[in-house]
């Protein structure tokens, strides 16, 4: 919970140099995980969810900004048993987004993203365990419909689990659709 304040204190003191503000959420319906050495690896997720706030500068055609983003992870199944070892992503990242000029009432563009990852424990670990930060990146397509967004998004967050003193290092990939509103008239 700190790290999900002092990312939003983060967000709101920096925000006063970037105009445009999005508010997105929404879900991914494909996703999959790999830990390496350990049996079972890759395997799917089930289903989880997203809510992301961004900032980006007020240009037309090419902007860049940051943004962060509170995603749940779905258990994963490795041999017929559902486990949870990272239970929420929290990505912090910086962004750049090209839009194009827009055909009627609605401007498509093109986004990627590159940051950092935490991760909170799920149920599965030892309160000894610990879950490490890592790379996250990831990219996009959509459209933005009278402020209105529609996004796909391909992301991949990695990191590490230290368990019983080994540590795995962890890949998360999801593909998912969003939905959201932009603040500053694109």
């Amino acid at each position: 919970m700190k790290k999900l304040l002092l990312v939003g204190a983060f967000l709101v003191v920096a925000s006063s140099a970037f105009a445009g503000f999005e508010v997105k959420g929404g879900t991914y319906f494909n996703g999959s995980g790999e830990i390496k050495n350990l049996s079972g690896s890759p395997f799917n997720l089930d289903a989880g969810y997203t809510a992301r706030g961004e900032f980006y500068t007020a240009e037309e055609g090419f902007a860049v900004g940051f943004g962060a983003a509170y995603q749940t992870i779905g258990k994963y199944d490795i041999s017929g048993s559902k486990y949870s070892n990272i239970k929420e992503a929290i990505p912090v990242y910086l962004s750049a987004r090209y839009s194009t000029t827009g055909y009627g009432s609605w401007i498509p563009y093109i986004k990627g993203n590159v940051g950092y990852s935490f991760y909170t424990k799920g149920s599965d670990l030892n309160a000894t365990d610990l879950v490490k930060p890592g790379l996250y990146y990831g990219g996009g397509i959509g459209a933005n419909i009278n402020n209105f967004l529609v996004e796909v998004n391909y992301e991949v967050s990695n990191g590490q689990i230290k368990s019983l003193g080994t540590t795995y290092d962890s890949s998360i990939t999801r593909i998912g659709v969003e939905i959201g509103y932009n603040f500053s008239g694109m």
